[in-house]
């Protein structure tokens, strides 16, 4: 449940700030979220599927917007047999930004946190 509920609103602050900022802030959501959530795998692959998921729909609300012709074009430039796979590639791309982002926002967490969360430099 409480998996479900940090990804519900990373991917509606993915979604947000990719609609009003530059497309490299939802790196930093992901990053916020990394240090807000408890391990590193759950933050990991929570932030990749919002990612994941918010690319794969943009890409493809953009490509609709040029009937379809804009997917079938990079197709063809990466030797894809379909556009939609144009889709996953963008997304997958996304997803391990936004993975690779959460895991660095945990370790954050972890080099600055608690002794208790065993934090790696002493003060």
């Amino acid at each position: 449940r409480r998996n479900t509920m940090i990804w519900i609103l990373s991917l509606l602050t993915i979604v947000v700030s990719s609609v009003f900022l530059p497309w490299w802030c939802s790196a930093l959501a992901c990053l916020l979220f990394g240090v807000l959530n408890l391990s590193p795998l759950r933050a990991g692959l929570s932030s990749f599927l919002a990612l994941f998921g918010s690319w794969i729909g943009a890409a493809f609300f953009l490509d609709r917007g040029v009937s379809f012709t804009l997917g079938s074009r990079l197709a063809e430039i990466l030797q894809l047999p379909h556009p939609i796979m144009v889709y996953f590639v963008f997304a997958l791309v996304g997803g391990l930004w936004g993975g690779l982002f959460a895991l660095g926002g945990c370790h954050l967490r972890r080099l600055f946190g608690s002794a208790e969360e065993g934090r790696l430099f002493s003060t």
